[in-house]
């Protein structure tokens, strides 16, 4: 018996920036998880304000009390996350990607809109509030989310270094 042989031919096509692409996006994503984590941690330190009690009340925010009832809200203690008030705040911040660099793209993470009153409250400083001037003692809420963070990150790219 003849052995039978037989000869089988294909054609194939591919996109090969397609395939680029598809490499560069799964190699972004610890970066954006990452990201995100922090955003997320940075979110969660950051509580509704309780209100004052009456008996916490300065002369003006008395006055201001008798005239409408509400009482002020009560300010995070120096060296701990803000609080906030409406929400605003913790809504506004977000973690990515910036890939404005190709060949090294970096994750980011903070609050976006009012930068200024952000870095105020981050790193401490001095706000205008009805033409008056006012220090702010910091309030970190980005630095001790990314020092909790930083360890995992550490350890997924130690895990992506040693699958390579």
């Amino acid at each position: 018996m003849n052995p039978m042989s037989f000869v089988i031919e294909a054609k194939a096509t591919f996109n090969a920036m397609k395939i680029l692409q598809t490499v560069i996006e799964a190699e972004m994503q610890p970066l954006a998880d990452i990201a995100e984590d922090v955003a997320d941690v940075a979110r969660f330190s950051i509580v509704q304000a309780p209100r004052k009690s009456a008996g916490q009340l300065s002369r003006g925010e008395r006055k201001e009390y008798r005239r409408t009832g509400n009482l002020p809200f009560q300010s995070s203690e120096p060296g701990t996350p803000p609080h906030t008030r409406n929400g605003a705040l913790p809504k506004s911040i977000v973690g990515a990607v910036d890939r404005s660099n190709q060949l090294q793209p970096a994750a980011v993470a903070g609050p976006t809109g009012r930068a200024t009153f952000n870095q105020t409250l981050e790193f401490g400083g001095f706000t205008s509030l009805v033409g008056r001037r006012y220090a702010v003692k910091p309030r970190p809420f980005m630095q001790p989310a990314l020092e909790q963070e930083s360890g995992r990150a550490l350890a997924m790219f130690e895990g992506m270094l040693n699958d390579a």
